[in-house]
């Protein structure tokens, strides 16, 4: 009879009603009721009497005194709380008539309600020890989310309810068990996601077992395969030159030199976007055929097809043209090399004549000849030996202490050499021919007549021009002017050439005949035929 009556009350709750206070006898009636209990020494009360006190009934204006009576005894007495289902029963019964009976009884029909949680007395009677915080946290599994618990999306095992589309319609959602649903999906769920035993003898308070770290970092060395570049602004684009014959970086600033055939020699700042043009020199009547800088960075050489070179000191501001000696003859001196360690220019005259000089006072030391003519030279790191290479197909090796040739070999399948460079750690020469190959060796070339290559390169099919190893040895670039786009960066730890140099984007390199690498080789230069300086950053070396 009562929960039929209270379901009517609660569809009755729509039409709002004035509520009138209950009347002096029926609240001292319920007050000596509670007095008489409080007697009882803090007893629970039995069985039958609680069934008693569940059919007994009240009329409907005394009953918010009997609900206000009963928390009064509740908190001022000792004895222990009912069952919760006989508890929530007796409070329904005792609930004033007001709009939230219908919330309270889906509350114990249907579970906990979704909408706003409210305090209500009856919390009050039970204790939730939430912890203060220990030391050592209880581990979780990985499917666990405290955001389950809020009451928004349900339960495991709970049903919640949720509005139609007019009709009120109820589903049971198990939100929480996202394992479940892994599994459906992928399989069984990894190890990561289980509870370790207490006794697996993990450290729980490592960092490193707590913390997520990003441990894949990129190594010191040079990856082969795929080289990372970007094409950068030409060097050169404030002031092209279409008959550029050398681009090359200074040795300490960040600085690159052009010069060519028209007679100026210009200079650029590198900072990869701009490159602005910080100043140009006119040679007059002095086509710059071959120019490099001192070790020192102060001053720039340049020759022709004269028997005279410049110098112009970048300190001073001033060029200052050095004269040979008459002994050589009227030879032109086209080409030439300068040591690392900044004392000693090479350069290579007619009928295998070379013209050994100090780069402090251009004062001549020694002329030594080779059989053949000679192509290209080189020096070795210490700046005491050099290389030359002839059209014989001939490596020579002179020593500048004893000013003799200590060493020759044969270039293995090479009938007319082109190019010659040398590692800066001394482990490998690289020595271009006429054919495209290029043929590197290690150190064991130093006590052999005919050593065989480590590897022999045939990317190129024309004459090789430019040979330059990076400052670390592990890059070597090899180009060639007589076909576009001939172009390629070996990476001299696995000896194979990089797949995506160059790639479809910066296809059009045209005619390359000069590679060069920044002191650090986060720079490479490009020299074309139609005067480009062709500037591309390499991602894995960070400075300059």
């Amino acid at each position: 009879m009562s929960r039929k009556r209270k379901l009517d009350d609660a569809s009755s709750s729509a039409n709002p009603t004035v509520e009138t206070d209950p009347p002096e006898t029926e609240m001292t009636k319920c007050t000596s009721d509670l007095d008489s209990d409080s007697d009882n020494e803090g007893k629970a009360p039995s069985k039958s009497s609680l069934e008693n006190q569940t059919v007994e009934t009240y009329p409907p204006e005394t009953e918010i005194t009997k609900c206000t009576s009963d928390l009064d005894s509740d908190s001022d007495s000792e004895m222990k709380a009912p069952s919760k289902s006989a508890f929530a029963f007796n409070h329904l019964k005792s609930r004033p008539e007001t709009d939230s009976d219908e919330e309270l009884l889906e509350e114990i029909v249907f579970g906990k309600s979704n909408t706003k949680d409210k305090e209500e007395p009856v919390d009050d009677l039970f204790f939730i020890d939430k912890g203060s915080g220990t030391p050592a946290e209880a581990v979780s599994a990985a499917w666990v989310d405290e955001d389950d618990d809020d009451g928004t999306q349900g339960t495991f095992d709970q049903p919640v309810w949720s509005r139609g589309m007019g009709n009120m319609t109820y589903q049971r959602m198990r939100t929480g068990d996202r394992k479940t649903e892994f599994e459906k999906v992928i399989g069984e769920a990894p190890s990561w996601t289980k509870i370790p035993d207490e006794g697996d003898g993990i450290d729980r308070d490592s960092e490193l077992l707590t913390t997520n770290f990003n441990y894949c970092t990129k190594s010191d060395h040079l990856s082969k395969g795929i080289l990372e570049f970007e094409r950068c602004t030409d060097a050169n684009k404030a002031q092209t030159s279409g008959r550029m014959r050398t681009c090359e970086f200074h040795t300490k600033a960040q600085i690159a030199i052009t010069a060519g055939e028209d007679c100026r020699l210009d200079l650029f700042q590198i900072d990869g976007k701009v490159n602005p043009k910080i100043h140009s020199y006119f040679v007059e009547k002095f086509p710059i055929r071959c120019a490099h800088m001192l070790q020192s960075g102060s001053e720039i050489i340049m020759t022709s097809h004269f028997r005279y070179f410049y110098g112009y000191d970048l300190i001073r501001d001033k060029v200052c043209r050095y004269p040979f000696s008459k002994k050589i003859g009227n030879t032109a001196l086209k080409k030439f090399a300068v040591s690392p360690d900044g004392n000693y220019l090479v350069f290579v005259s007619k009928y295998g004549y070379l013209h050994l000089v100090s780069a402090h006072n251009k004062e001549l030391i020694k002329t030594v000849k080779v059989n053949g003519h000679v192509t290209d030279v080189a020096f070795r790191k210490d700046g005491q030996q050099f290389l030359t290479a002839g059209e014989e197909g001939v490596i020579s090796i002179f020593d500048i202490r004893n000013k003799r040739c200590l060493h020759s070999f044969m270039d293995e399948g090479c009938s007319h050499g082109d190019a010659l460079a040398v590692s800066p750690n001394n482990q490998y020469i690289a020595c271009g021919s006429q054919s495209g190959i290029v043929n590197v060796y290690d150190e064991t070339c130093m006590n052999s007549r005919n050593p065989s290559p480590v590897k022999a390169f045939k990317n190129l099919r024309y004459p090789s021009y430019g040979l330059k190893f990076n400052s670390t040895s592990e890059m070597l670039a090899m180009c060639s002017a007589e076909c576009e786009n001939a172009v390629k960066l070996v990476h001299v730890p696995s000896m194979s050439v990089f797949s995506n140099f160059p790639s479809l984007e910066n296809s059009r390199l045209k005619l390359v005949f000069s590679v060069d690498f920044s002191p650090n080789s986060g720079y490479l230069m490009l020299g074309n035929r139609a005067g480009n300086a062709m500037l591309f950053r390499l991602q894995h070396y960070k400075s300059y």
